[in-house]
């Protein structure tokens, strides 16, 4: 089991009986596992599917390709021209999509590509921020405005280089930071001041305006905004000014943070981006874009999921064959608990793996005597839920 990370994490005790058993989130570490330097103002970031990260660089006017693993750009990978590139996305086949802030539009950069002429340019925009697409291919990009004045989110349709009005996002607060779940809910940072100022608006699919009861709030200057594959949802304090130090982390379906999930050590936390592994990456961007990093976190740990029923095959000499579904690993591989009991008596843990499957002795096993057995995943955030008993009678 994976133990990188600090913990404040404290296993309940088992209960009897089938109840659920729930461990607590690790907390994340007041450190970054690693630091990419040699950035200039960076605001946006994003990783493809090969995990290269992109970096908009918006007091530099590039955007800067790490290579997987390394901590500083590649040069010759470097996307140049760019009049304040304020946000970074990449689409599932690797193009980049880099909103101008200064031109108002969206450029669109081939696999590979570093020339100053985008494959092709997303117009009738204000002073864009965020980039997002949907499961559709449509490409969301928020309006930032002259100002901050903006309110809106503009939607493209698949391949058009024009939004589609019909689609507007509208309501919001200063927009900055968008991001798409895998069901299509549209999650967008209200970053300025009125009656949306420090939320994250949610829209359902398929909506204009924004669900209400699905706000996110508690927030301060919220800039960018990422989703992991947990669906725990990552959000920017920038703060004014740049002043902020922590990404929110929010659990599946909460409208607040949890505490104990907060990112820290952060110095103007802009743009917020999630890799394949769950890693999350942070870009400081300073006061007043002084910044020149990008923090790495590693992917947070919470306890796992609940284990299928186990599967229960009586052998003779008291012996058993169990087999059961797996747990979500929720950031750390989980060890699983195989528990027996005498109907109406305390569960027993007779064997611990990390496999799906034992074979073997069966305590308390006797010809005819009924047993019940479930299983139990824990990692290093602690135990998660039983599974669903299953009862057999032994041979």
């Amino acid at each position: 089991m994976k133990l990188a990370r600090t913990a404040c994490a404290t296993a309940a005790a088992i209960a009897v009986g089938g109840a659920m058993i729930t461990g607590t989130a690790f907390a994340a570490s007041p450190n970054p596992a690693r630091t990419v330097t040699g950035l200039a103002g960076p605001t946006g970031v994003a990783v493809d599917s090969t995990g290269h990260l992109y970096v908009g660089n918006l007091t530099g006017n590039t955007v800067s390709i790490i290579d997987p693993g390394a901590t500083t750009p590649n040069p010759a990978k470097t996307l140049t021209g760019l009049a304040m590139p304020a946000g970074v996305a990449v689409d599932s086949a690797n193009h980049a999509y880099v909103s101008v802030f200064n031109a108002g539009a969206v450029a669109v950069f081939d696999p590979g590509a570093t020339t100053l002429t985008p494959s092709k340019t997303l117009t009738g925009l204000d002073h864009p921020t965020g980039v997002a697409f949907d499961s559709a291919h449509r490409v969301y990009v928020s309006n930032y405005g002259t100002g901050g004045g903006g309110t809106t989110v503009s939607v493209f349709e698949p391949g058009a280089t024009t939004p589609n009005p019909a689609k507007t996002l509208t309501g919001l607060t200063t927009p900055m930071g968008i991001t798409v779940d895998s069901t299509n809910h549209v999650y967008v940072t209200n970053y300025g001041g009125g009656s949306a100022s420090n939320t994250v608006s949610v829209f359902d699919p398929g909506a204009t305006t924004a669900n209400p009861a699905k706000r996110l709030t508690g927030l301060s200057g919220p800039s960018g905004v990422a989703i992991d594959s947990q669906h725990r949802v990552y959000v920017t304090n920038l703060a004014p000014a740049g002043a902020g130090t922590t990404v929110s982390v929010f659990d599946p379906g909460a409208t607040v943070a949890n505490p104990a999930s907060t990112l820290t050590g952060l110095a103007g936390p802009f743009g917020v981006g999630v890799g394949p592994n769950d890693s999350v990456y942070v870009s400081n961007y300073g006061t007043l874009g002084t910044g020149t990093t990008v923090a790495v976190f590693d992917p947070l740990v919470t306890a796992p999921g609940q284990p299928g029923a186990p599967k229960v095959t009586p052998k003779v000499n008291k012996t058993a064959k169990i087999k059961w579904a797996a747990a979500a690993a929720n950031g750390d591989t989980p060890t699983y608990l195989v528990q027996v009991a005498k109907p109406g008596k305390a569960w027993k843990t007779f064997t611990a793996t990390t496999g799906r499957k034992y074979v073997g002795a069966v305590p308390g096993a006797k010809r005819g005597r009924t047993l019940q057995f479930r299983i139990i995943a824990v990692n290093s955030a602690g135990l998660g839920p039983a599974s669903a008993v299953t009862t057999a009678v032994m041979k």
